[in-house]
């Protein structure tokens, strides 16, 4: 015969401390469970032979949280506390490595691509830089020996000379780390090293047929217009923006021409000229004013003009 003990409801009683089987309590075909079990500060479950046992204080956790396979998808790690996640060194990730330092107080995020054989590939660095510039923060890429080959700086509203601006930097083997654009607090961006140049003819007319040299130089940023032939060289595959103008006091045709060639329309006028081009070119292409069948006025006065730019 199966004898058993039905409890409805354990009252308190300050005359019992304590209730003591002898035996463990194990669950027939029911569920044991209870509803408002509360245990008094500093009191323990001891652990059932045969029965997991988990502790309040979460020393007992083993198996008790979900497994995080490696390669599984939504893997998901939360977490409390001002301590509940702490990297106190290096993260390894996928093979990279994320490190976390702070150095007098300038704080520095590194995270750094392996190659073959362990060693570190190229890296992305964010950091601010030292109170002496002011706060900047900079965007660094570099390249496994640890130099930096590109870089965006960002200056916070406290610098004076560059308040709220957003600097692009480039670098080679000759120049080195050398700013290349520059967005201003207002939204003007500047493109410093942009090719564009601006001449005019102070040597003499030019006879019908025949290329014009301007030899008078007024601007050549990055000196891609040579002066002593007349052409200029595009430095980088793009779209080029070209003018050129002229008196005569009668008849004038010119064109432009691409390595010798005709591009486009040319320019005629019965008192003048004046002419522009959207070009297309690419790197090592050079580009040249031609006269068509009448003179190319080029006087001390210099009422004439050839110019042009990058567009992009």
């Amino acid at each position: 015969m199966t004898s058993k003990i039905v409890v409805n409801n354990i009252g308190s009683d300050t005359g019992i401390n304590t209730v003591t089987f002898d035996s463990n309590i194990q669950r027939g075909s029911s569920n044991l469970h209870s509803t408002g079990l509360a245990l008094g500060a500093g009191s323990t479950v001891g652990a059932v032979t045969g029965v997991t046992t988990y502790y309040g204080d979460g020393s007992q956790l083993t198996g008790a949280g979900p497994t995080l396979t490696n390669g599984a998808n939504n893997r998901i790690v939360t977490a409390t506390g001002a301590n509940a996640l702490n990297a106190q060194a290096n993260l390894t990730y996928n093979g990279a490595t994320i490190t976390h330092n702070v150095t007098g107080g300038l704080a520095k995020l590194d995270i750094k691509g392996s190659v073959g054989g362990g060693a570190l590939g190229a890296s992305i660095s964010l950091r601010n830089t030292n109170s002496a510039n002011n706060g900047k923060t900079e965007l660094q890429f570099q390249d496994p020996g640890s130099n930096v080959y590109a870089k965006i700086e960002g200056t916070n509203l406290t610098d004076g000379s560059n308040n709220g601006e957003i600097r692009f930097y480039t670098a080679s083997a000759t120049q080195g780390v050398t700013e290349r654009l520059k967005i201003s607090q207002e939204g003007y961006i500047t493109k410093s090293a942009q090719p564009s140049f601006h001449a005019s003819r102070r040597g003499g007319d030019v006879s019908a047929n025949n290329y014009v040299v301007f030899d008078q130089v007024f601007h050549n940023n990055g000196n891609h217009y040579n002066n002593s032939n007349g052409r200029f060289t595009a430095p980088v595959t793009g779209v080029y923006f070209f003018s050129a103008w002229h008196f005569t006091n009668s008849t004038s045709a010119f064109q432009l021409r691409i390595n010798t060639s005709q591009y486009a329309e040319y320019a005629w006028d019965d008192t003048g000229g004046c002419a522009t081009w959207v070009c297309p070119m690419t790197a090592g292409q050079y580009a040249q004013i031609y006269t068509r069948s009448y003179s190319w006025r080029g006087t001390s006065d210099y009422h004439n003009a050839f110019c042009g730019y990058l567009i992009g």
